[in-house]
């Protein structure tokens, strides 16, 4: 019987994430791909500015921001689903109905999740990852607060957190990280919107082989990062709880994730609703959509 891992991840980046168990198990590890032990180790940004994010992060702009896109799927990718549509220019797939796992889902395999976020532990560790990317433009991603010692980290996509700028040769860190903790965009007061308040980044950690090279390692095993948040009179972790990443968890499992996908001018994937979505891992080996 596969075993079912509740997680929270930001578009997919490949990262397990669970409530945090009773104790600890010890889990053989796993041989990663030799493309993955390549380049070990980690970058971090400058120090940020929390309290100008969080300013700067009106609800005039989050309405403006963008929502990051949906992963387009390489060309002849094997086991590729059925029933394809062309989005903003990318090639994307809809999910067969013989293989939708989550219940009232939609073509793609999500479902919405119910209002208020705050009723649910899952609901509440997830946000809106608000920020200004390399190219100077509003956007936005999922995230989740993630246990450590310090009580104040995210996780999210390493493209979440530094991209390579139209024309440029080398990718820059984004800008203005704010984080909202069960953020709902339909709400009709700040309040609601933002129950648990704005968070503004501090410093964020990308792996070093993460280049951000758009259809190159976006969705590989390289793109995860951190980005540490506060401070206020209570750590985030304090404040909505955290998930327990997991490493080497082999095998056959069951997966939910959580968050606020996008395509651009598209219901309910303008990045205003938090939708969650069953699906089946498999271990990922080396890069996931083979572009590079």
């Amino acid at each position: 019987m596969p075993k079912t891992l509740v997680i929270v991840v930001a578009t997919l980046a490949w990262l397990t994430l669970a409530p945090a168990p009773p104790a600890v198990r010890t889990v053989t590890p796993i041989r990663p791909p030799a493309q993955a032990q390549a380049r070990p180790g980690a970058v971090s940004s400058p120090p940020m500015r929390p309290r100008h994010a969080v300013r700067y992060w009106t609800a005039e702009r989050q309405a403006a921001a963008d929502a990051t896109g949906l992963p387009g799927s390489s060309p002849g990718q094997r086991g590729a689903p059925e029933g394809t549509a062309d989005l903003a220019g990318a090639r994307r797939h809809s999910v067969p109905a013989a293989k939708r796992l989550t219940p009232g889902s939609d073509a793609n395999g999500y479902a919405r999740v119910r209002r208020p976020y705050t009723r649910a532990a899952t609901s509440r560790i997830t946000g809106r990852l608000f920020f200004v990317n390399a190219g100077g433009h509003g956007d936005s991603c999922s995230a989740s607060v993630v246990r450590s010692a310090a009580e104040r980290l995210v996780a999210t996509a390493a493209h979440c957190v530094y991209s390579v700028p139209a024309g440029a040769a080398t990718g820059r860190w984004h800008q203005h990280f704010a984080f909202v903790p069960a953020y709902d965009g339909r709400a009709a007061t700040v309040k609601k919107r933002e129950p648990y308040g704005r968070w503004g980044g501090r410093r964020a950690w990308k792996p070093d082989g993460y280049t951000g090279l758009t259809g190159g390692d976006w969705n590989s095993v390289y793109d995860i990062a951190l980005i540490e948040f506060g401070p206020r009179k209570r750590t985030l972790q304090k404040t909505v709880g955290a998930f327990t990443p997991m490493r080497s968890q082999g095998g056959r499992h069951t997966i939910a994730t959580m968050g606020y996908p996008g395509v651009l001018g598209r219901q309910p994937y303008d990045g205003r609703d938090q939708l969650w979505c069953l699906g089946r891992a498999r271990q990922a080996t080396g890069m996931v959509l083979g572009a590079t």
